[in-house]
């Protein structure tokens, strides 16, 4: 599982107090699972070429994007709509483990991996992060990090606004979405540095790519993406 001691004393006694679920059907597990057998059986990993820069099966480069690599471990299907909404609104722990583990060791098989400097995640406005008691994102920044032995922060990138969600929307109702929605903390210098930005899902990229622009906008030399899931735009309805 790649998980320390700590981590293990930690997960052993809470079971006793809170029995531990699978983060996709709430089914009770072993205290050291993420996920029950029969669910793991249907993760749908990717097991396709996809783009190494956009982090698609139909690359979508042409359109422009700002950031340099991009990582992904399943397609985004029924079965990871359902984990994904469960992990942004009830406690994200399984989830973030079972997926940050699979993303780090994915990044330690590249060169990339020596290079990242720090790790930061897509922000959330203040009032959704009370709202929530939590940035989804930055719980999987965390656990990748701590794989990597990186450090990470969630204090660089801000989110100016809340948006419309972007799931309803077409490519070019996105990039206006996301227009002058992300900024950075006023003391944030990345000059030279190698980012690690992380994200649930990616779609049509622009949440990424806006991002990536405001980090190297602040100096950053590279951005490479790391999203639990990614996918296809040949089937996406609102591509």
């Amino acid at each position: 599982m790649g998980l320390n001691k700590k981590i293990l004393d930690k997960r052993f006694w809470l079971d006793l107090i809170m029995p531990n679920r699978c983060c996709f059907c709430n089914k009770i597990i072993s205290w050291y699972s993420f996920c029950c057998n029969e669910c793991a059986k249907q993760i749908p990993y990717i097991d396709q070429p996809i783009c190494k820069l956009c982090g698609k099966y139909t690359c979508m480069c042409s359109r422009g994007l700002s950031y340099d690599y991009c990582f992904c471990v399943v397609w985004y299907n029924p079965i990871m709509h359902s984990a994904v909404v469960k992990y942004k609104v009830e406690s994200p722990d399984n989830f973030c483990m079972l997926f940050g583990d699979n993303l780090a060791k994915q990044i330690k098989k590249t060169n990339y991996a020596s290079n990242i400097d720090i790790v930061t995640c897509t922000p959330m406005t203040k009032k959704s992060k009370r709202k929530r008691g939590y940035n989804q994102a930055y719980e999987l920044a965390k656990v990748i990090a701590r794989f990597l032995e990186v450090p990470v922060t969630d204090k660089i990138l801000v989110k100016n606004r809340d948006n419309v969600s972007q799931h309803e929307l077409t490519f070019e109702e996105r990039l206006l979405n996301t227009k002058n929605l992300f900024g950075a903390s006023p003391s944030v210098n990345l000059r030279g540095k190698t980012v690690l930005l992380v994200d649930d899902v990616i779609t049509t990229g622009s949440t990424l790519n806006s991002c990536t622009k405001v980090l190297k906008a602040r100096g950053a030399s590279t951005v490479i993406c790391a999203a639990v899931a990614t996918t296809k735009l040949h089937n996406e309805k609102h591509s």
